[in-house]
């Protein structure tokens, strides 16, 4: 199953009772990202940060996973981004689609970083921030962990 990012995830931020969420493309919010592989012992979770600039290695380090990749392992890809474009997203789901032991999900954390944009500046981007909020929304996997960070 893969959850992608909304195509137009400003609109999609929203906040309740004052807590943030991650927005999944259908639209679903959560405070926490669950396990794509819910009570698989073999899952390895892996989450990375990168925008349309970075997509070039992003799409690299996807590619070096599958190769890599153990067929008696399963995979869970976590990419935090608010800028992919569907066909950037479908372009990373092609590159797998040889490899059923593995899930790509990407998620929309912006709404966690809606009052520090003025801040960043110079060689600060977003997706930096946004490996700060890993811990917070990937504690199932922590819990287990088993969390590897790109």
């Amino acid at each position: 199953m893969s959850v992608t990012l909304s195509e137009a995830p400003s609109d999609r931020v929203r906040e309740t009772q004052g807590r943030s969420h991650v927005i999944a493309e259908d639209g679903t919010q959560s405070p926490t990202i669950e396990p794509a592989f819910p009570g698989a012992a073999t899952a390895v979770p892996v989450v990375m940060c990168f925008n349309r600039k970075y997509l070039p290695g992003g799409a690299a380090l996807i590619a070096s996973i599958a190769e890599h990749a153990s067929p008696n392992r399963l995979y869970d890809l976590i990419v935090f981004a608010d800028d992919l474009t569907s066909e950037n997203r479908d372009i990373l789901r092609r590159m797998l689609s040889a490899s059923p032991n593995i899930s790509l999900r990407t998620f929309d954390v912006s709404a966690y970083f809606s009052e520090i944009k003025p801040f960043l500046g110079g060689h600060f981007s977003k997706e930096i921030l946004y490996r700060l909020r890993i811990p917070a929304v990937s504690q199932v996997f922590l819990r287990r962990g088993t969390a590897g960070v790109a």
